[in-house]
This record gives structure tokens, sequence and C-alpha cells, in this order.
């Protein structure tokens, strides 16, 4: 058998990557990573980048911006990541 490959829309081949049964996330090495982008968690937390700003409110966020004001690379901390998402967690009864 050849390799198989997937494609998005655009015709670009896309890595293959398993899913987590529960959750359909990616597993990935990102699991495994000290710093996450404000892109890489919109897609972790299945929201909109805007989004991630609004959950970001009030925490640290490490910022390449040039100057302040200005725009720039965000990064989060795993840290950070995980408390957010350990605040956030809703029980299911």
């Amino acid at each position: 058998m050849g390799n198989l490959q997937a494609h998005d829309p655009a015709g670009h081949a896309v890595p293959n990557r398993r899913k987590s049964p529960d959750s359909g996330v990616p597993i990935t090495s990102k699991c495994a990573q000290e710093f996450f982008s404000i892109a890489d968690l919109a897609v972790r937390w299945r929201v909109s980048r805007s989004a991630v700003y609004v959950y970001l409110r009030g925490y640290p966020v490490l910022d390449f911006a040039p100057a302040p004001g200005r725009r720039g690379h965000k990064l989060v901390s795993a840290e950070v990541v995980r408390q957010i998402e350990r605040e956030r967690m809703r029980v299911m009864r």
C-alpha cells in the first residue's frame, strides 16, 4: 500500500494525527509544550481567537511586541493554561 495522507481543501498535505477518543483533540507533542500561542489555544479550546483573549484577561501573558500597544507574538505558559482549564471545567451531572 502507498503512503496515505490527508489533504486540506486547497490540496496541501496534512500530517496524520491520532485523536483523543473522548475529546477529538489531536494527540501531539504539543500537549507537553511549555508555551501556547493564541491560535494554539483557540484550536485547543475550540473557540475564536478573540474568545481566547477574553479567557486570558487577568492572567500573565508573554508579549513579544516591539513596543507597548503594538502587535506582537503572544505566548501563554502551560501552567496558566492548566489553571484556566481547571477553573473553567464543568462538572457533568
